[in-house]
C-alpha cells in the first residue's frame, strides 16, 4: 500500500484527490503534519495561494516551493506538481504571461533542477480549467455565481477559448502518475476547446435559466497567449483514458 502526502489537502483539488486515494486502498497524509523519519511513496504538490498583493502573492509560493524542495532532498520521494495551461514559447514571452502563470512556470523549473541534483522523479502535470461540484475560483464557478446574482451578466474575453476538466478525470490522471516512474512535463487538458461565449449559453441551457450575457470586448489580445490543446503525449502515457464530456460534467454539477 503506497503512502501519498498532499500538500493542500483541504483545497478543492487536495480534498478530491484525498477522498478518490482512499478509496483506492492508498494511505494518505497531510503535508503539513508531515514526519521526516516516514516513509511516502509520493508527494502531491497542490498548495497555491492567490492574492490580490501581486508581489507577496508571488513571493509566498517560492518561499513555500523551497519548503517544498526541502523536504524532497530528505526523502528523494516523486513529486507531482499541479501546474497551469501555458502559453507555447514561454521563454520568449514571459513578459505577456501573468503573475500567476509565471510563478507556476518558475516553480516548475525549481523542481526540475533540483530533482536531477538529488535524484528524485518531477511529474508536472499542466491541468487547464479545472471545474466541478465545491469548486470557488475558475471561469465556470465565476460564471455561476454571476448567474445566481444577476439578471444581466457582463462577460469579458467572450471570444477566447478554453479546455475545461472535470474534478472527477483530474483526481484520476493524477493517480495513474503515482505509478509512473519518469520526469515529466506536460499538458492534461482534454484537448477540447470551448469558447467563452458557447460556455455561457450552454450554461444557460442547463439550467433552464434566461440569464441575459452581455458579452464585452476583451481585455486580452486573442493573439497576447497562444495556447496549444494538444494531449498528444498524454494518451501515449494513459492510453485509452476518456473525459467527461463538458456538457455531462456540468449537468453533474
Amino acid at each position: 500500500m503506497k503512502n501519498i502526502i498532499i500538500a493542500n489537502i483541504s483545497g478543492f483539488l487536495g480534498n478530491s484527490l484525498n477522498l478518490y486515494l482512499k478509496k483506492k486502498n492508498y494511505n494518505v497524509f497531510n503535508f503539513k503534519n508531515k514526519n521526516d523519519l516516514k516513509s511516502y511513496d509520493c508527494l502531491i504538490y497542490s498548495n497555491f495561494y492567490i492574492s490580490k498583493n501581486k508581489n507577496i502573492f508571488y513571493k509566498k509560493n517560492l518561499n513555500f516551493a523551497k519548503k517544498i524542495i526541502n523536504f524532497l532532498k530528505k526523502t528523494k520521494i516523486d513529486v507531482i506538481f499541479i501546474s497551469s495551461h501555458l502559453p507555447i514559447n514561454i521563454k520568449k514571452n514571459i513578459k505577456k504571461m501573468n503573475e500567476y502563470q509565471i510563478a507556476k512556470y518558475n516553480i516548475e523549473n525549481m523542481l526540475i533542477e533540483e530533482g536531477k541534483i538529488h535524484k528524485f522523479y518531477v511529474k508536472i502535470l499542466r491541468f487547464p480549467n479545472i471545474y466541478g461540484p465545491k469548486a470557488k475560483y475558475g471561469v465556470i464557478p465565476d460564471l455561476l455565481k454571476k448567474m445566481k446574482s444577476d439578471p444581466e451578466v457582463l462577460v469579458y474575453n467572450s471570444n477566447h477559448f478554453r479546455d475545461f476538466v472535470h474534478i472527477d478525470d483530474v483526481v484520476k490522471i493524477i493517480k495513474k502518475f503515482i505509478k509512473i516512474k519518469l520526469n515529466i512535463r506536460l499538458y492534461c487538458g482534454s484537448g477540447i476547446k470551448t469558447q467563452i461565449k458557447k460556455l455561457c449559453l450552454l450554461l444557460n441551457k442547463i439550467q433552464k435559466k434566461n440569464s441575459q450575457f452581455i458579452f464585452l470586448k476583451d481585455k486580452v489580445n486573442l493573439n497576447k497567449q497562444k495556447l496549444s490543446f494538444s494531449n498528444n503525449i498524454l494518451k501515449k502515457k494513459i492510453s485509452k483514458f476518456r473525459f467527461i464530456n463538458i456538457e455531462k460534467g456540468l449537468k453533474n454539477l
